[in-house]
């Protein structure tokens, strides 16, 4: 059985056109499926739990990057599929090689499916990447040996490169970055990489504030990893990797 998650924004009028051609689709291609819509009074992961005990297989996002997002969490810990209609511009959506409105659903009928690294910080999931911008004071433990960041310095740990969409989410490595401010005569930031499967993050003087795959926060200190767990993806032919 298919769960669609919907949005909370698609109750706007703007997005009724798309929407009636996305259900349309689905009912030509014979995935229908239970419709959940998204509001803050609904605990996602219970709601998925329970859809997964009454037989769902297949979790579907339909919304954007941000719901495609909210739901990560909750397709691992309950270990079902998860495919994505975006209903406008999507990084995720191009990496994953999945077209915009009705056209998804081709590939959601497809059932392409790859498993994808998902990053862990703490006990929290994440699929992008996590950042600190106040990097001031911050001790990095990579294997055996520890950096400490300077002041202005800014703390990039991805997981998927979704700006320049040149990742592969299947190698099991994070990205480190240190970006540096450029000076007088250089303008640019200047940044030192490192490839590591986990980074131990410490603040030396008072808690810094880590953002991760943009709208969640938590403070230092953090343990970084590729998670043991995988995210089983839907794709389409012409992905990223």
């Amino acid at each position: 059985m298919y769960l669609y998650i919907y949005d909370s924004c698609l109750k706007e009028k703007k997005y009724q056109k798309i929407l009636i051609k996305i259900e349309s689709r689905i009912i030509d291609l014979d995935i229908k499926g239970k419709i959940l819509r998204l509001n803050m009074l609904k605990n996602i992961n219970e709601i998925v739990r329970e859809e997964v005990e009454k037989g769902a297989h297949t979790i579907v996002v339909v919304g954007n990057d941000k719901t495609f997002n909210s739901v990560i969490e909750s397709a691992i810990k309950n270990d079902v599929l998860i495919g994505y209609i975006p209903i406008e511009k999507s990084a995720f959506a191009e990496i994953f090689g999945i077209p915009i409105g009705e056209l998804s659903c081709n590939i959601l009928s497809g059932r392409i499916i790859k498993k994808i690294d998902i990053g862990k910080i703490n006990q929290k999931f994440f699929i992008n990447s996590i950042i600190i911008e106040n990097a001031q004071d911050i001790e990095l433990k990579i294997e055996d040996f520890k950096i400490k960041t300077e002041n202005h310095n800014k703390i990039i740990i991805k997981n998927l490169d979704i700006e320049k969409q040149e990742t592969n989410p299947t190698d099991g490595i994070l990205e480190l970055f240190i970006e540096k401010p450029g000076n007088f005569f250089n303008k640019n930031n200047t940044h030192s990489l490192f490839t590591t499967k986990k980074v131990v993050i410490n603040s030396l003087s008072e808690p810094r504030t880590i953002i991760f795959d943009e709208f969640q926060s938590l403070n230092t200190p953090a343990t970084v990893n590729i998670a043991t767990e995988k995210l089983n993806v839907i794709v389409g032919s012409e992905r990223k990797f």
